[in-house]
């Protein structure tokens, strides 16, 4: 017997050598030399483990793949998922706001030509935020009221809104800059008021809402917090790389990603770590899912040196991985969540940087 230097014991036998390591014929032995079995991939067994491990990767990756949306002429930077009688929208960089029906069929451009920067759906309300023509020109967020089919402009500041986000719990739409800002306006009777506006001295990235808590992703590993109730902020810092996805689950809790492929999870509202893990990867983007199980599902669109780009599929409680999936398209910049269609499935979009929009179903 004898201690490996964590506070187990094991027994060390060297007539093992002779069978061979399946965690290491999967890639995962985390016993180096030390493993009484055989690292020896030439030998008959290994060789069926690593096929049946490529047969099981292959067989997850094509079972979710559904089909290729569109190809549109630029890149793909954000996906909402909307409401009846739309799908979802799609923002392309300098080109305005695609709409898509409930079949996934275009149904065409709104705003075309602007260079919206931003948007977010929340029920019949819709807000893009658009950046201005010239340099100093002051951003622009046009909310849509699709029940009255009545839209007004309200004017932001100099920069770019990097995240748009309204509340109906407080009325209030809340926009984040890339140079730190953050601006809110009240809405009532019909008008935006603005009402506050806050620096956090950092570039903003991302932005969720949780029972009162604006919560704001920064560069630099950052998360900035801002209390609606009496106005107070705060910022701590989690990582050293860009926090580019945060997500709020249905067992209330926060998922937040890095560039850098960390994940954390707060649990809320008291924003306590309960797990983290590291993707070994560089994210470009994440969305979290419930499937039709109620099991929460985070997916990240994955890049490695020399590697085509891949979507992770994670499993948030106990931050179980479940498999990749091969994004053939090309790289990812966006993933939303879309749900059921058609009452069934667990459906997620990837938009990518050359104009690919693939349609996923985990459920599969």
């Amino acid at each position: 017997m004898f201690n490996n230097g964590q506070g187990r014991m094991q027994e060390k036998h060297t007539d093992k050598k002779s069978i061979p390591c399946k965690y290491f014929a999967k890639g995962c032995c985390r016993n180096g030399d030390n493993c009484p079995y055989s690292h020896n991939l030439n030998s008959p067994i290994a060789g069926e483990m690593r096929q049946e491990k490529a047969q099981s990767a292959k067989k997850f990756h094509v079972q979710r793949f559904v089909k290729n949306i569109a190809m549109v002429s630029t890149p793909v930077r954000h996906i909402a998922k909307a409401f009846e009688p739309f799908q979802f929208f799609s923002c392309e960089e300098g080109n305005g706001v695609g709409v898509w029906n409930a079949g996934m069929v275009y149904q065409g451009r709104y705003l075309e030509n602007v260079p919206v920067s931003a948007m977010n759906i929340q029920a019949n309300l819709f807000f893009f935020a658009q950046r201005g023509v010239q340099l100093f020109d002051p951003c622009v967020i046009t909310a849509v009221d699709v029940a009255t089919n009545q839209s007004v402009q309200i004017r932001g500041e100099n920069g770019v809104i990097n995240a748009v986000l309204f509340t109906s719990d407080y009325n209030a739409l809340f926009a984040a800059y890339d140079n730190g800002l953050l601006q809110c306006w009240n809405f009532a009777n019909g008008a935006f008021v603005e009402v506050k506006r806050e620096s956090y001295e950092l570039p903003i990235v991302s932005m969720a809402y949780f029972n009162g808590y604006i919560i704001l992703g920064m560069k630099n590993g950052f998360i900035g917090l801002f209390v609606l109730a009496t106005c107070e902020i705060c910022k701590i810092q989690i990582s050293n790389a860009d926090i580019i996805g945060l997500h709020i689950t249905s067992n209330k809790e926060l998922v937040t990603v890095s560039s850098a492929g960390n994940v954390t999870i707060f649990s809320l509202p008291n924003f306590v770590e309960v797990g983290k893990t590291n993707l070994d990867s560089f994210v470009t983007a994440s969305c979290v899912c419930t499937t039709v199980e109620g099991v929460d599902m985070l997916v990240t669109a994955c890049e490695q040196e020399k590697r085509n780009p891949v979507l992770s599929v994670m499993k948030v409680n106990g931050l179980e991985k479940k498999g990749l999936i091969y994004e053939e398209s090309g790289r990812v910049i966006t993933l939303a969540n879309l749900g059921k269609i058609n009452n069934r499935g667990d459906f997620i979009l990837s938009g990518c940087e050359n104009g690919a929009i693939d349609l996923y179903d985990l459920s599969a």
